[in-house]
């Protein structure tokens, strides 16, 4: 059975790591594969966290989080090949990545018959300047491959903004 994909993308700081381990700690019994670009750049929560090795954290909760070291389709391939294998495989992108390289990475039929990327959410940052949409291509580039766009920090703002 074919293990669909979650890419999350966003500017640096919008919240993308808040996401990934919201969907980890509240798994509710659900294997999650969470493939993220450098461990450096995720504080996977504590708590969930029960081993680790080679670039994979194994947690509490049933759930896998592994390092993207190298190539992407390799280290789905990785993850697929593993027991108990993941219902959800959430792909946290670095943020300064354009996500059209990894989308069409994803578009790769031997990993789309295998993996296929459902959704692509983009968290954006509500407190970032409305300027950032015209000058940052990036950012723009991120908001393209959205399919979903969230906004993050919302309490931050007023209602104006």
């Amino acid at each position: 059975m074919p293990v669909p994909i979650l890419l999350v993308t966003g500017f640096l700081g919008a919240g993308k790591t808040t996401v990934v381990n919201r969907l980890l700690t509240q798994a509710e019994g659900r294997r999650i594969g969470a493939v993220v670009n450098d461990f450096g750049a995720i504080n996977i929560d504590a708590e969930l966290i029960a081993g680790a090795s080679d670039g994979v954290v194994s947690l509490s909760n049933g759930c896998i989080c592994c390092s993207l070291q190298g190539d992407l389709l390799r280290t789905l391939a990785t993850l697929l090949r593993r027991e108990p294998r993941p219902e959800l495989i959430v792909i946290e992108t670095s943020g300064v990545a354009d996500p059209a390289d990894i989308v069409r990475n994803l578009m790769d039929p031997v990993i789309s018959r295998e993996a296929p990327l459902e959704t692509v959410l983009c968290v954006v940052d509500a407190t970032a300047r409305p300027e950032a949409l015209n000058e940052d291509a990036l950012l723009r580039s991120q908001l393209r491959a959205a399919d979903i766009v969230a906004l993050s920090k919302v309490d931050l703002v007023d209602a104006a903004a």
